[in-house]
């Protein structure tokens, strides 16, 4: 692949954790096969985004006041290699805005990253 990024393995759950940095995974599909993906771990704000090997998006979901998001039934592009990237959804900036830095108590959102399992299966 051209991305720094290990390969996931249709119907095997990767997981991961998204605090110190986002994890980049790959694939290899066909144009018109039909994908499902589903992310879920204990933190909110993460997310995980198809990507194009031009590290383009595509689709993707966002774990947001619940513990899973998915994209089903997704039909492939184009024949080749795909990313998953997944990583957390409030960016640095914004939680020093927000006071996620110097005032606490934080609320829950302040927190970067976290477990995660995420899963491909091909229809």
């Amino acid at each position: 692949p051209g991305f720094d990024a290990a390969p996931i393995h249709p119907n095997e759950a990767y997981s991961g954790h998204t605090s110190e940095a986002s994890d980049m995974l790959y694939f290899e599909g066909k144009q018109g096969q039909v994908v499902s993906i589903v992310l879920t771990g204990p933190s909110y704000y993460q997310y995980f985004s198809l990507r194009d090997d031009k590290n383009d998006g595509l689709i993707g979901c966002e774990v947001n006041s619940q513990t899973a998001c998915a994209v089903e039934r997704y039909s492939l592009p184009y024949t080749g290699i795909f990313y998953l990237l997944v990583d957390r959804t409030v960016a640095e900036e914004y939680k020093k805005r927000q006071s996620c830095v110097n005032n606490p108590p934080f609320p829950s959102w302040c927190f970067r990253g976290g477990p995660y399992s995420v899963t491909l299966s091909f229809q």
